[in-house]
């Protein structure tokens, strides 16, 4: 009996019958503090890495919006140039052959190996003219 008497409580420490349990707000306190505290250092880096990810998306948009202004300021302004008389004869010329009345079109046949080799001698071979008397004597002689 007296073995089971030390394992318990002194009277001093025992609530008497009719006192409610008294809780511990402070011990409460202390765990949600903890817990708010541990949340913290979880979620804080996982929101810097996606502001720095957001970051990057919006350096990245800003970039490809300052590309399409460019491209659109180039083309407005080809747009602008193609109506010109400059402009429509350059691209006669250059895409279609076309050439002027006593013009006459030499093409270099060996233009890679000359920008390749500045010692080759250029091979110059006249495609046409625009003499309409030009042509007909080079047809003859063919």
């Amino acid at each position: 009996m007296e073995l089971e008497r030390s394992k318990r409580r002194p009277a001093s420490y025992r609530r008497p019958a009719g006192k409610k349990r008294i809780s511990h707000p402070f011990r409460w306190l202390a765990c949600i503090l903890a817990l708010a505290a541990l949340f913290l250092a979880v979620k804080v880096p996982i929101m810097s890495a996606d502001r720095e990810a957001e970051a990057q998306q919006l350096s990245d948009a800003s970039d490809a919006y300052w590309e399409a202004q460019n491209e659109n300021n180039r083309l407005s302004q080809q747009v602008a140039e193609s109506n010109t008389k400059d402009f429509v004869e350059r691209v006669a010329r250059r895409d279609y052959g076309y050439c002027v009345y006593g013009e006459t079109i030499y093409t270099v046949s060996n233009l890679d190996e000359l920008l390749a080799d500045e010692s080759a001698e250029p091979e110059l071979t006249e495609e046409g003219s625009a003499d309409p008397e030009t042509q007909t004597a080079s047809a003859e002689s063919n």
